[in-house]
């Protein structure tokens, strides 16, 4: 691979990483609001 070819998938793993991320985040904040015991 050339060396612009990796750096093109550094930088697409890095945002699927993030996004990812942002993702598994608000899983945990909507887990938390689930529970009725929690106060918002």
């Amino acid at each position: 691979m050339s060396k612009d070819t990796l750096n093109q998938l550094e930088k697409y793993m890095y945002t699927q990483n993030r996004e990812l991320s942002w993702l598994r985040f608000n899983q945990c904040v909507l887990e938390e609001a689930a529970i009725l015991s929690h106060i918002l």
